[in-house]
């Protein structure tokens, strides 16, 4: 759902079209074909250019030659894929080059939390105001995050 885009993109301080998302992490080609990418579409997606961060928080660069030999070789273009979880994915074949090379290797990567959920009893979602349907109705909350994920497991 594209209306949720604003609020992911907070969440994981990427507002800016040539940030990185929080929790940028190179994964390996099986982690990505055993993730949520290959089960779910995502909420929406984004092509970026992103450039690394200088310091805490990027800055303007001094002179375009600077910028060139310091920061343009660690640019990087991807393919984004959020999730209104706060995570996503990413596939690149562009690690900044000034020429194009089809021998590039594909690189995968994922970003945002790395959820670590816990079970919520029905007692402690009903004290929190959060939906719990008993019997099979799961409610958990990540402990890294807060973000809550809940699912009947009935058949």
């Amino acid at each position: 759902m594209i209306q949720n885009a604003p609020e992911v993109l907070k969440k994981l301080e990427c507002e800016h079209p040539n940030a990185f998302p929080l929790g940028w992490r190179e994964i390996t080609p099986n982690e990505f074909a055993r993730s949520q990418f290959m089960t779910y579409s995502s909420d929406f997606e984004d092509y970026r250019q992103m450039l690394p961060e200088k310091g805490e928080k990027r800055k303007e660069f001094l002179t375009y030659d600077h910028y060139r030999k310091t920061y343009l070789p660690q640019a990087m273009s991807a393919r984004c894929y959020f999730y209104a979880d706060g995570t996503g994915l990413a596939i690149s074949t562009f690690i900044s080059t000034f020429c194009w090379n089809m021998t590039r290797p594909i690189r995968y990567f994922a970003f945002g939390c790395s959820h670590f959920y816990e079970e919520l009893s029905y007692d402690e979602s009903r004290k929190r105001g959060l939906y719990h349907a008993g019997n099979c109705y799961h409610v958990n909350e990540c402990k890294k995050c807060k973000h809550i994920n809940s699912y009947d497991s009935s058949d």
